[in-house]
């Protein structure tokens, strides 16, 4: 009797284990799926506050600079005033594109949300390269601007020359920032997509 009772407790235990719950339920989404996602997230957000840091002390170096140059024309100071301003305006607008667990729709089925995370994680890319390539035109206006006071007591020739010169080294930092930051991506993201793009064929 009482052996036939520890068998039938076995049975409702098996019948209710959460294992074998997850496993006959395809539209939840497994352990697995969701510390790799949170993983990543939490990776990112550290990385992304190192950044921050890293740009607050870089525009307190340039206010020094700034300062020790004692700009007094009006293109000087609005060009002063793009190079300061365009970062902080970036940060901003990196910070609301960025990756992050938190706007992510935690209640689609699995598949449903791995689709979703894929196109979350592909629309920051598409976002960074359309913002970091604002940011370099912009920043070329603002070194522009601020290099037609600086070069001010050199004949036509001579500015022209540096003006020029100061736009191609930064179109050419452009490029190599934007292959950087690619490699970048794939290195953070590769590991979350192409366990989730297994899981998706």
């Amino acid at each position: 009797m009482k052996t036939n009772k520890i068998n039938d407790l076995q049975e409702i235990w098996q019948d209710y284990n959460p294992a074998n719950y997850l496993a006959h339920d395809p539209d939840r989404i497994k352990k697995s799926i969701l510390h790799s996602v949170k993983k990543t997230s939490k990776k990112i957000l550290i990385q992304n506050i190192g950044k921050s840091l890293a740009i607050g002390f870089l525009l307190m170096g340039f206010i020094f600079l700034f300062y020790t140059i004692d700009i007094r024309t009006f293109y000087g100071f609005i060009g002063a005033g793009i190079i300061l301003f365009s970062p902080l305006l970036m940060l901003i607008v990196y910070w609301n594109i960025r990756f992050a667990s938190a706007k992510l729709n935690w209640s689609l089925p699995q598949d449903d949300f791995i689709s979703h995370v894929l196109l979350k994680v592909k629309n920051h890319h598409i976002q960074f390269k359309k913002l970091f390539k604002w940011f370099v035109l912009v920043l070329i206006a603002g070194i522009n601007l601020l290099y037609l006071e600086i070069l001010s007591s050199l004949n036509l020739h001579e500015r022209i020359g540096i003006h020029l010169g100061i736009t191609f080294l930064l179109v050419i930092l452009y490029f190599v920032g934007l292959k950087i930051r690619t490699h970048k991506f794939r290195k953070d993201f590769s590991p979350l997509t192409d366990e989730l793009e297994k899981l998706k064929n």
